[in-house]
């Protein structure tokens, strides 16, 4: 995780649940393969695979999401929230994000609390 301080509020987006995304919803992902210096990142439509809630630190889309994704945002349309952060993937068809909650665990160790 990167840490920015500023004395500025700055603009987010808000962070959502993934827990209960349900199968084949359609998420958008926001990364910056394949681009340039001084480019926009790229945008692509994914579909919920998986999404086990036993499994607390990850679930599961499909979608065209290659390396230069990974720390970018997964946004849910209809919560119009973050719900994960693009970790990885197996092959060329499923991929790995972080759910929003363990990222919130994560940045409370870390020292940053939510309201």
């Amino acid at each position: 995780l990167i840490a920015v301080d500023v004395d500025l509020p700055c603009p987010y987006v808000p962070t959502g649940s993934s827990l209960n995304i349900p199968l084949l919803a359609e998420l958008i992902v926001y990364g910056n393969a394949h681009v340039l210096p001084g480019e926009q990142g790229r945008i692509v439509a994914a579909r919920v695979a998986r999404n086990d809630q036993n499994n607390y630190s990850y679930f599961e889309t499909d979608g065209a999401i290659e390396g230069g994704f990974s720390g970018g945002p997964v946004i849910d349309k209809t919560q119009g929230a973050v719900v994960g952060i693009v970790r990885g993937g197996r092959g060329t068809s499923v991929k790995a994000h972080v759910r929003v909650e363990r990222l919130r665990e994560m940045l409370t160790e870390l020292g940053y609390g939510f309201k």
